[in-house]
């Protein structure tokens, strides 16, 4: 038995070795910027059951009141974890500069991965990644597949997903074209020095529209981006994400973080040739207008006449006629508000909401 027992020692040591000379190979970083722990574990796990190994994987807790590192010590064991708390939260302030903070504690690997706390990667990710990095060696930006799941972890649909090789232009083009194109800040891996050359993430409130505009940015600087053909990321779709829920008190953000895309959208469009300029223009008005019709409670006063000032001011995307033409659609909006209208609204509503259907 003792035998038995030393032979057994002697072969996991072995095995222990071998998996620190594995991973002392990685070019891999995952960081995962951490607040919330209700998904945390899930996440791990995914990680846990890649069958390739070759990453790091860094938790960025932001001061969150919850115990990350309870739930890193417990449900982390088998993965290469770095853990760093930080003394103060700046995820609820400047979610753009927090992911890069984040970003800034990576060590010595070539490749970051910004991933989520509350997201899944699908077990082939990282041994496809590798397989393609052979493949292109020269590539410096990768996309994933991406399926949305529920808070179970089941499968609501599959996303629509790029094409093999895509460029700068056809991915601000299909998203402006509405073309069922979502960003997803997790669903791309990216070179330290392709992210060192375009000076980080653009920047908007709250990081909203931020991934787009970056991933973006990143695909010019790259000349083209690659997907991976397996694997791919699982993005959870539930309540207390912040693209999901708390929408009513973000508003304002979320109109601030509209007119920023919108404005770094206009200057990136600039030295594009005259018809692609034009065309990509007009969907980035008809994008502008339509999220200005779907914001989800009703405009104040006072940011009609903001919306039709920026428009003014933006040569390719705005201008007069169309400043007149988004701020007609402010004013349909803020309409609602005006109190004899307002109890018009409601009325016909609950009158519409009693009568039978045809």
């Amino acid at each position: 038995m003792a035998e038995l027992a030393r032979a057994w020692g002697s072969s996991h040591d072995h095995m222990e070795e071998a998996k620190l000379i594995e991973r002392s190979e990685a070019e891999l970083a995952v960081v995962i910027p951490t607040w919330r722990g209700r998904f945390l574990a899930a996440a791990l796990e995914s990680l846990r059951v890649q069958t390739d190994q070759r990453f790091r994987v860094y938790i960025c807790d932001d001061c969150s009141p919850e115990d990350i590192r309870g739930i890193v010590g417990r449900d982390g064991a088998g993965l290469d974890i770095v853990y760093h708390r930080f003394p103060s939260n700046l995820g609820g302030s400047d979610l753009v500069k927090h992911w890069e903070r984040c970003l800034s504690q990576v060590g010595q690997e070539d490749w970051l991965w910004l991933f989520a706390d509350d997201d899944e990667a699908m077990p082939e990710t990282v041994a496809e990644f590798y397989r393609m990095r052979k493949q292109q060696p020269a590539a410096r930006l990768f996309c994933l597949p991406v399926q949305i799941i529920d808070e179970s972890g089941a499968v609501i649909r599959n996303a629509v997903n790029p094409p093999a090789t895509e460029s700068a232009d056809a991915l601000l083009g299909a998203f402006l074209a509405r073309q069922g194109r979502e960003g997803r800040g997790a669903d791309h891996l990216f070179s330290r020095s392709l992210y060192e050359e375009c000076g980080g993430f653009v920047w908007t409130p709250q990081a909203m529209y931020a991934d787009l505009a970056s991933w973006v940015v990143f695909t010019e600087a790259a000349g083209t981006k690659y997907r991976l053909s397996e694997g791919g990321l699982r993005w959870r779709q539930h309540s207390d994400s912040v693209s999901q829920g708390g929408w009513e008190g973000s508003r304002i953000v979320f109109l601030d973080a509209l007119m920023t895309f919108t404005e770094w959208a206009d200057g990136f469009i600039a030295e594009y040739p005259r018809v692609r300029r034009r065309q990509l223009s007009r969907d980035m008005f008809r994008n502008y207008r339509g999220d200005i019709r779907n914001l989800p409670s009703l405009p104040v006063k006072g940011e009609g006449m903001k919306i039709f000032k920026q428009l003014w001011g933006l040569p390719h995307v705005g201008g007069r006629f169309r400043a007149g033409r988004v701020w007609l659609t402010w004013f349909r909006t803020d309409i609602r508000s005006w109190p004899l209208i307002s109890v018009w609204c409601r009325w016909k509503y609950r009158r519409d909401q009693l009568q039978p259907p045809p």
